[in-house]
């Protein structure tokens, strides 16, 4: 159904989901500071982009080669923490190191396609690069929010900014197309799952270490590639099959 139509469905159900779930969820404290309003804006923007990114580059190109791409994002939320939060040790920077030599590893060997396929993966490529970027960001920004209000209502907010971005694209490419009836429940379920992921992200912000949250999210790329390879019959080579076992090993260490 293309990726702006399939995208602004799902934003608008999950905005329709958190929305609910406040209701019903009346004593609550929803309210969010002026810093907590700032920062989710920043991360609807963020997210807008990364999740544009990520649905066109699904949509051009093969699972098992952007799908580790995209959660290649960890190194630039670690490398942000040990910026500007505590120093992060030699140990955990190899752990991600590995995470991003595996992901790695899975591209390199995905073989090399031919003709009309080749210009499609170089664009693949670059739409999954932006999405990991755009990713990172939007959990840094989300990741300081969470003490400035509830997860709930900073997800609401994130979701209602990237909504508006979103319709601005689809105002731009055309309008948008109404989807299949069919489809709705298949975009309720991916709208719930996307609503509940990223509220356990930022429901992390509050532990210790919070930008190890993302790092272990990023195993969804991996999780992909093998759901593809199960169902959607995209081929997998053993060498890709052990750089996933390397990336799996590498967040279990950072998770211990």
């Amino acid at each position: 159904m293309g990726t702006s139509t399939a995208l602004s469905s799902v934003l608008a159900l999950s905005m329709l989901l958190l929305f609910l779930a406040l209701l019903i969820m009346p004593e609550a404290d929803f309210t969010i500071t002026s810093q907590g309003l700032g920062l989710s804006v920043l991360s609807g923007l963020t997210f807008a982009v990364a999740s544009f990114s990520l649905y066109r580059a699904f949509e051009i190109g093969p699972v098992r080669l952007v799908a580790p791409i995209i959660g290649a994002y960890p190194v630039i939320s670690v490398a942000w923490a040990s910026i500007f939060s505590a120093p992060i040790p030699l140990s955990d920077w190899l752990a991600v190191g590995a995470v991003v030599t595996g992901v790695g590893l899975v591209v390199a060997l995905s073989g090399k396609p031919q003709g009309a396929a080749r210009a499609n993966t170089g664009k693949a490529v670059l739409w999954a690069s932006l999405s990991a970027a755009s990713f990172a960001f939007t959990f840094i920004f989300g990741l300081q929010a969470v003490f400035s209000g509830h997860p709930l209502a900073l997800n609401l907010v994130t979701r209602c900014v990237a909504f508006a971005v979103i319709c601005l694209v689809v105002l731009r490419s055309g309008g948008f197309q109404r989807p299949p009836r069919a489809a709705l429940p298949l975009l309720a379920l991916i709208a719930a799952l996307d609503a509940l992921a990223l509220g356990l992200v930022l429901q992390a912000g509050a532990l210790s270490q919070p930008e190890y949250a993302s790092v272990a999210a990023s195993t969804f790329g991996m999780v992909t590639i093998i759901l593809a390879w199960a169902f959607l019959k995209e081929t997998m080579r053993p060498g890709q099959w052990a750089a996933a076992a390397m990336v799996f090993a590498s967040i279990a260490y950072l998770g211990l």
